[in-house]
């Protein structure tokens, strides 16, 4: 099976926190957000922008319709 870096990102819950995990025992600092961003616009790109530089990853949480 072929990867592509943009659907490598997407984890189910039970990967994110496998891949937190490992993140934190390397001495990485995790930064976490979540929220609906159905229309991106520029606010949440500064949004994002400022919780990156809090960390050294950031884990982002997307809200489903039903949540």
């Amino acid at each position: 099976m072929e990867h592509h870096w943009r659907y490598d990102k997407i984890l189910s819950k039970e990967k994110a926190a496998e891949v937190a995990a490992r993140l934190k025992n390397e001495g990485k600092r995790l930064v976490t957000l979540n929220g609906s961003f159905d229309v991106l616009h520029a606010g949440h790109l500064d949004f994002l922008e400022e919780a990156r530089q809090e960390g050294d990853v950031l884990f982002i949480g997307l809200n489903s319709d039903r949540s």
